[in-house]
């Protein structure tokens, strides 16, 4: 794997696993830093996508690490919006696809306990997740 690519992956498992839970916990309380923290979970993620594909063939165990991480990162949805509330923050002005769910935590809503979905009037497109999940699947509405 290369450097940039696990120094990614690090910073996306420290920041689902240790981050996050401090701010939902309240033993860390800075709205500014928690916007900072966000910001690098989600480029992390971001840099993690393209080679999530490769890594299912050629490093199996990286591969389901993203997934158990995508799993805690979607199960504490709800805590992390009652503490950073302007999640659209993230992608406003950008033209972000929906399949990078991961900026869309504030308008995925949770339809079944494996299930999670983006809601729409006119559904787009549905995307399954990584199959370590056993249903995850995401509404892809336009905007």
């Amino acid at each position: 794997m290369e450097m940039d690519l696990q120094i990614a992956l690090d910073n996306y498992a420290y920041g689902i696993r240790d981050v996050i839970p401090q701010y939902i916990t309240g033993k860390m309380k800075d709205r500014e830093a928690l916007e900072d923290e966000l910001a690098l979970v989600l480029r992390a993620r971001d840099q993690i996508e393209p080679a999530l594909e490769q890594w299912r063939v050629n490093e199996p165990n990286a591969a389901k690490l993203v997934d158990e991480l995508d799993r805690v990162f979607l199960l504490s949805r709800d805590a992390l919006i009652k503490i950073a509330p302007a999640l659209s923050f993230y992608r406003e002005g950008k033209q972000i696809p929906r399949a990078r769910w991961w900026y869309y935590l504030d308008l995925i809503t949770r339809v079944q306990v494996e299930e999670f979905v983006l809601p729409s009037a006119a559904w787009d497109e549905t995307m399954v997740l990584p199959e370590r999940i056993v249903v995850r699947q995401f509404a892809l509405a336009k905007e």
